[in-house]
């Protein structure tokens, strides 16, 4: 702790306060196999407190202990994002849906014996037979083969829209398209998408970034999973319209930490837009850049609205998707020496000190006082 600390230039109160906020940040050594499990409210109502007495009781071990042999570690969390298919725990980084005490067992006894039990596949309840009466829209491609994969997505007419916007569309004429979708915000909410995009100013010299929220840690609310599991083309295409629509050429999506396996998805994904044209310099030679960056998080939540934004992924690893770069952008504060950047370090550099721009930002409004809704 005091080696970080002297490194990034803090003293240890600000490392001990990061360790302490972040879930995922560990003082001490885990089991080889740390399991995790979710006891908030879907998890809850379908057995998740009896699971973990169960796995107490199995395990001899209690919350945040580890066997005495080291190889199992056990935690009680909240939500894991598998609210369909409650109660659930990870292993590591592997996903176990739908569980009984028996299952657990099972999965404990393979790992004992140093096999790894398969996880699941598919977020449950993500993929069921179509109603007749069932329109899929975000769902289309859901149980297509590879739908993941950009050949299968353009196949399926992906990146249309962004040739479009890009080639055919100014930037107020995107926001007026997206206006008339009546397209609005997935949050409580629901506000209109492209009123919110209306609001960036458009004359400001002040850069401008896109983020996307894939943190979804409020229970019962998990959608980004598996949207980002089956089709990461179509959000990494709703960015970079965003981004042409407000004049923005950088975007960054957050994912929380827990999402290991989606996060390698996302990342081959975006790396496949790239190797397309559809995300770098002069996209489809339509002279728009645009870079996208990927956030990790570290099991804390975040805060977002269309006036501020405090990320929990403040001063955490930036890592872009790329076969040319992957690094770690520096923390505002930091005062490590760093290579000569390259075009696209130096930007991500950039998007940096536009955390602390949000962080001072988000700090004076928290300070300041506007009158009561009767004033």
């Amino acid at each position: 702790m005091y080696e970080i600390a002297r490194r990034l230039d803090l003293n240890t109160v600000q490392v001990t306060e990061t360790l302490v906020y972040y879930s995922m940040l560990r003082r001490k050594p885990l089991g080889k196999y740390h399991v995790q499990i979710c006891t908030n409210v879907s998890c809850m109502l379908q057995g998740g407190y009896g699971l973990l007495e169960h796995a107490k009781r199995r395990l001899e071990i209690g919350h945040k202990e580890v066997t005495q042999d080291g190889v199992f570690s056990l935690e009680e969390v909240e939500c894991l994002g598998a609210c369909t298919g409650a109660p659930c725990m990870q292993v590591n980084y592997d996903y176990f849906e739908n569980l009984t005490t028996e299952a657990f067992d099972r999965i404990i006894e393979y790992l004992d014996l140093g096999r790894n039990p398969e996880p699941v596949q598919v977020i449950s309840g993500a993929l069921h037979p179509r109603h007749p009466a069932e329109t899929p829209l975000i769902s289309k491609l859901w149980g297509i083969r590879d739908s993941h994969k950009i050949d299968v997505y353009v196949q399926h007419e992906g990146y249309a829209g962004l040739k479009k916007a890009v080639t055919e569309m100014t930037p107020d004429a995107i926001i007026e398209e997206v206006k008339t979708s009546n397209l609005r915000g997935r949050g409580g909410a629901g506000f209109p998408t492209g009123m919110k995009w209306s609001f960036v100013p458009k004359d400001s010299p002040k850069p401008k970034y896109v983020i996307c929220n894939a943190d979804e840690s409020e229970p019962g609310t998990c959608k980004d999973r598996p949207l980002m599991e089956m089709d990461p083309h179509q959000l990494i295409e709703g960015i970079i319209i965003a981004g042409r629509a407000i004049n923005a050429h950088q975007g960054f999506i957050y994912i929380r930490g827990e999402y290991r396996y989606v996060l390698n998805i996302v990342e081959r994904a975006i790396e496949e837009a790239y190797s397309r044209g559809y995300l770098g310099q002069n996209i489809l030679g339509s002279g728009f850049d645009f870079d996208l960056l990927i956030h990790t998080g570290a099991g804390a939540a975040t805060h977002a609205s269309s006036r501020r934004f405090r990320p929990s992924s403040d001063c955490m690893g930036v890592r872009r998707s790329s076969t040319t770069l992957r690094r770690s952008a520096q923390c505002p504060r930091s005062s490590a020496k760093a290579a000569k950047p390259t075009p696209i370090a130096a930007r991500a550099r950039t998007a940096g000190r536009g955390w602390s721009a949000f962080r001072a930002i988000s700090a004076s409004r928290a300070s300041t006082k506007f009158p009561s809704a009767s004033t």
